[in-house]
């Protein structure tokens, strides 16, 4: 993890007023928590989670600080992140401060999809 990805997201909590120990958890041991929406609840993220979210840190080199969970029709977690962009970290501060956020949504659903088989491979059409 890059320090100055790490110090922008603790910069970042600190202007969100996290609470404390949520931020003492990621500076100090990279602990990474989860909000539950609809018990304000927050939770420090599984094994499980953690791999995901690290995954998805290298695969879109950002750095993921906080996350908020909520089940609203389908499970969503909604992922505060710091992006390799530097010229942008100003204004995200600056939109934080304006109470908006750039966030990554990633969403859990049971649908039907249209499929297309060709060569013993299956694609997504619909």
């Amino acid at each position: 993890m890059k320090q100055e990805f790490k110090e922008e997201a603790i910069a970042r909590m600190k202007l969100l007023k996290l609470d404390e120990r949520v931020i003492t958890a990621f500076e100090k041991e990279n602990r990474i928590y989860m909000c539950e929406k609809d018990t304000m609840k927050i939770i420090e993220l599984n094994s499980k989670e953690q791999y995901i979210i690290n995954k998805l840190e290298q695969k879109n080199n950002i750095l993921v600080y906080y996350i908020l969970h909520s089940f609203i029709n389908n499970e969503t977690f909604e992922l505060l992140y710091v992006e390799d962009n530097k010229k942008s970290w100003k204004l995200e501060k600056s939109d934080i401060k304006r109470k908006l956020i750039n966030v990554i949504e990633v969403k859990t659903s049971i649908e039907a999809i249209g499929i297309e088989l060709k060569n013993n491979k299956i694609r997504r059409i619909i």
